[in-house]
């Protein structure tokens, strides 16, 4: 894999290995983030990994240079935002709403239905579908299997209070439920629970508070 990567949406459990030891720094991009900094389609990059270099030339060389120059967490942190910032105002930021629209679709039920976000979006199925590739990288019931799954090893993990609501109305049995967490998170839901990865942990994190206040949501996970 190249020193400086960009890794496309994933649509299950993805794992990285080296041999030795490594220092990896990077941020997590959620599909605001991503509209607004990769210059590609996400379902074109879903489950594959770019040279970051032959998508956004010297910047990225030249950020990697000034990473590995400091070991100062808040310095890294300031590098990484005067490139994002830099990037960020590149791109046309006519894919906000749409991405908002879809966000809202996801958190508003457990089994979200095709319909209400096509009359939400006021476009035609064949944008909606055309739009989740471009940004969330997966056609939108794809995204919808993923956040119910998501969504479920969370409220299990937390004990909530709509959690037997939501297993009935999302999945066919017990068992299909274990398969779904498993697929999308790489862990069963115990596992999930008791030994979450620090990405599950964040992931986590994002679904509970637009849980609490569906408003409050950004681009990139640092």
């Amino acid at each position: 894999m190249p020193d400086i990567y960009i890794l496309g949406p994933t649509t299950g459990c993805s794992n990285l290995s080296c041999d030795g030891t490594a220092e990896a720094i990077g941020v997590g991009l959620m599909p605001h983030g991503w509209a607004a900094l990769v210059p590609m389609d996400a379902s074109a990059a879903a489950n594959r990994l770019f040279d970051a270099k032959d998508l956004f030339g010297d910047i990225v060389i030249e950020t990697s240079e000034k990473l590995r120059a400091t070991q100062d967490f808040d310095a890294r942190v300031a590098i990484f935002e005067t490139m994002l910032v830099t990037l960020m105002n590149r791109q046309k930021p006519g894919y906000q709403a749409f991405v908002s629209q879809v966000n809202a679709w996801l958190a508003e039920s457990t089994a979200p239905d095709l319909n209400d976000l096509v009359a939400l979006t006021g476009l035609s199925l064949r944008q909606v579908q055309r739009g989740c590739n471009r940004y969330f990288g997966s056609p939108p019931k794809e995204l919808a299997r993923k956040y119910r799954a998501l969504r479920a090893a969370v409220a299990m993990t937390h004990g909530d209070p709509d959690l037997e609501e939501m297993l009935v109305d999302g999945f066919y049995d017990q068992s299909h439920v274990i398969r779904e967490i498993k697929y999308f998170t790489g862990m069963t839901p115990r596992a999930f629970a008791e030994h979450p990865t620090e990405l599950n942990r964040e992931i986590a994190k994002r679904i509970a508070l637009e849980r609490q206040n569906p408003l409050r949501r950004s681009g990139v996970i640092t």
